[in-house]
C-alpha cells in the first residue's frame, strides 16, 4: 500500500483538491489516539483515523469543509444519548479537518509580451497555467518555459475545444492576430467557463463581436465574454496590462465588486 503521503502527493500532481483529517485529540475507549486520513470531493482516498462510524461521518464533514474551502475543528462524541457517531464506545474524537483546494486554472492563448507576462504573474497568484500557441517551439521557448503545460495548435480551433480542463477555468486570449483571436474567442465561448477575456482596442473587440454575432454564436455567450480584457488601472507595459487581467479574473471568479477597500463595510 502506498504510504499517507504517497497518496497525498498523487492527488497534488492530478490537481485534485482534497481534505486531511487528522486526531487531534481522543479520550475514553476510543479506537486511535492518532491517524490521518484523506479526502476528496469524491469520497475516501487514503489514511484512517480508525475506521467505523465516526470515520463515515468524517469523511462527510471533510466533503462539506471541501465545499466551503475553509478549515475546521469537529469534536465527535462517541457515546450515550449526545453521541453524534451512533457508536456504542466511550469518550471524544477532535478532529481537524485542513483543505487543500485545487488550483484554479488559467489557459493562456498566445505566447507573446502580454502572454509572459499574464503567466508570470498567474504562477506567483497560484494558478495551473496551460498556454496554447501556433508558433514553433523554437521561438517561444521562454513563454514555454513560463507554463505548466504548452499545447501546440495550428489553428486555435480544434485544441481548444477538446482541451481537457475544468468548467471553471479561466481563459485569457492574445494572440498574434486579431483573426485567431476572433478563432479562439468563438471556441472558448462554445465550453463551460468562469471567465474568457480577449485583448484588443473597442475598435477591434467591436468587429469580432459583430463578426461572431453573424456567425451564430449566441448573444448570451457574446455578453459573458470580457472585451477590451482587463480593469481599468493605467498602464501600457505588458506587465501592467497582465495586472490589470489577473485583478479582474480575480474580481469575477470571487464575485466582488473591486471597490477600494476603504469602501467595503
Amino acid at each position: 500500500m502506498p504510504s499517507f503521503l504517497e497518496q497525498q502527493l498523487a492527488l497534488e500532481k492530478s490537481r485534485t483538491g482534497y481534505a486531511v483529517v487528522t486526531i487531534v485529540s481522543s479520550g475514553g475507549s476510543t479506537p486511535r489516539e492518532y491517524g490521518k486520513m484523506l479526502v476528496t470531493a469524491e469520497g475516501y482516498a487514503g489514511g484512517t483515523i480508525g475506521g467505523g462510524n465516526a470515520e463515515y461521518l468524517a469523511i462527510a464533514d471533510a466533503q462539506e469543509a471541501l465545499k466551503r474551502g475553509r478549515n475546521t475543528v469537529k469534536t465527535y462524541t462517541l457515546q450515550g444519548e449526545k453521541s453524534s457517531t451512533g457508536m456504542t464506545c466511550g469518550g471524544e474524537l477532535k478532529l481537524l479537518f485542513e483543505v487543500y483546494p485545487a488550483r484554479p486554472v488559467l489557459v493562456m492563448i498566445g505566447a507573446g509580451h502580454v502572454g509572459k507576462a499574464v503567466l508570470t504573474l498567474a504562477r506567483f497568484l497560484g494558478f495551473d497555467t496551460v498556454l496554447l500557441d501556433d508558433r514553433p517551439e523554437a521561438d517561444i521557448r521562454d513563454a514555454i518555459a513560463l507554463a505548466d503545460r504548452f499545447v501546440s495548435t495550428p489553428d486555435f480551433t480544434n485544441e481548444l475545444v477538446a482541451l481537457d480542463v475544468p468548467a471553471d477555468a479561466s481563459y485569457v486570449i492574445a494572440t498574434h492576430g486579431h483573426k485567431f483571436d476572433s478563432t479562439a474567442l468563438k471556441s472558448v465561448l462554445g465550453k463551460p467557463f468562469a471567465y474568457a477575456g480577449m485583448i484588443g482596442s473597442r475598435g477591434k473587440v467591436n468587429k469580432v463581436i459583430h463578426d461572431l454575432r453573424a456567425e451564430g454564436v449566441p448573444e448570451e455567450k457574446l455578453a459573458a465574454a470580457r472585451a477590451p480584457i482587463g480593469l481599468e488601472l493605467g498602464g501600457e507595459t505588458p506587465e501592467a496590462v497582465a495586472f490589470s487581467i489577473l485583478a479582474e479574473i480575480m474580481q469575477v471568479t470571487n464575485g466582488t465588486s473591486a471597490r477600494p477597500m476603504r469602501e467595503v463595510r
